[in-house]
């Protein structure tokens, strides 16, 4: 009897030190306490703007995320756990009707966009942060001062700017071309993204909206040397608008279709070691285009990069003549990016051909746009020398 009152004795030193190491019989460990991320939203600062924690990264508030609306000056606050704000990425919805630009104070955008900035960089989120962290999301290998001296080189900034500061509060020559910069991208957002759902019939989804903004983030980079060469007058709204207006005009607006934004939402579902989205383009064709060609002629075009042989086949050119089809052999080199169609027969003379292109796609499934043009045939050979008796 005696040894079991030992024990029991024993056991309940063992219980009371478990509850000392644990601090006691009481709550246990406190939830730290948060943490608040301060900072401003800007194309010219944007008041009314929704701005959240981005938890999931899909670029939509959900359930549970921190969020604030934008005060006068662009200001938000947002209370995180410690840590988030290194974690995940900050993002601005700017809202039709109801943001107002303090550049252009009279009325409230028109044209809803998001704005972005990477884990890390929440003291300021701009257009110009937005193209950074889209530029990653791209290329996930690229690191981000790699990223943000691609698009600061890109759109023609000076290097003593960083894209992460607050270009309106600095006021110097490359805080100027850099707000500069931004109105102008800020405008394509809003623009390029009514464009494309006009374009689509139907209002976008979730998933849509994200791919969008890369559709809308390539066309803009495309034409980054209209934006480098608008900073000479930067500080003029005047410059402003008729850059704006003239890459619209540059953008052949109804290539930014259903089409286009099924092939970026498949390759967001499947992601290329490389971001390419732009089709193959020709750099040289034989025979040109209405031209006069020898009879012996072999069909033949370059191109600017690697096609994807797996596309290559049989029916992807056809050269047709006055009675149909002819037969030939088709070839593809990837060493020299040519494509070359060999016919079996000359081809007759004084004769009119056409050749046709369709289905080719460069290695990341770009498709090359179907491709016809005609041409006609001369006599060019010589006959055959006579026999010597």
């Amino acid at each position: 009897m005696r040894t079991i009152k030992i024990i029991q004795l024993l056991i309940m030193i063992s219980l009371l030190s478990l509850l000392s190491a644990c601090g006691g019989g009481g709550g246990g460990t406190s939830e730290p306490a948060p943490t608040t991320l301060s900072g401003r939203v800007a194309d010219g600062y944007l008041t009314g703007a929704r701005v959240f924690l981005d938890r999931n990264g899909n670029r939509l508030l959900d359930a549970g995320e921190p969020w604030d609306i934008t005060s006068a000056g662009g200001h938000f606050s947002l209370q995180v756990a410690p840590g988030d704000g290194d974690r995940y990425p900050v993002v601005a919805e700017i809202i039709a009707g109801q943001t107002i630009d303090e550049d252009q104070p009279q009325e409230a955008i028109a044209a809803g966009y998001r704005l972005v900035a990477p884990a890390g960089q929440w003291t300021f989120i701009s257009p110009l942060t937005t193209l950074v962290k889209n530029e990653r999301d791209k290329t996930p290998a690229l690191s981000l001062p790699d990223a943000e001296t691609r698009i600061r080189s890109q759109l023609g900034l000076g290097a003593g700017i960083s894209l992460f500061d607050d270009y309106i509060q600095s006021g110097d020559s490359n805080a100027v071309a850099a707000h500069h910069a931004a109105g102008i991208v800020a405008g394509l957002m809003g623009t390029l993204e009514n464009l494309i759902e006009q374009n689509v019939g139907t209002a976008l989804t979730d998933d849509q909206r994200t791919a969008v903004e890369l559709m809308i983030d390539d066309q803009i980079k495309a034409r980054q040397t209209m934006i480098a060469e608008s900073l000479a007058a930067a500080g003029d709204p005047a410059t402003r608008e008729a850059t704006e207006a003239a890459i619209l005009a540059d953008i052949d607006s109804s290539s930014l279709n259903a089409d286009l934004l099924n092939r970026y939402l498949d390759r967001l579902n499947n992601p290329a070691p490389v971001w390419d989205m732009t089709a193959p383009e020709i750099l040289d064709q034989v025979p040109p285009v209405d031209s006069k060609t020898s009879i012996d002629v072999v069909i033949s075009l370059g191109f600017d990069e690697k096609l994807d042989p797996v596309s290559v086949s049989t029916d992807s050119l056809r050269l047709i003549g006055p009675s149909g089809p002819l037969s030939g052999t088709l070839t593809y080199d990837p060493d020299t990016r040519q494509l070359a169609f060999t016919p079996d027969d000359y081809l007759m003379a004084y004769t009119g051909y056409r050749v046709e292109l369709t289905g080719v796609t460069d290695l990341y499934g770009n498709p090359l746009p179907s491709l016809a043009w005609s041409f006609t045939t001369i006599f060019d050979q010589l006959p055959p020398a006579l026999p010597d008796f």
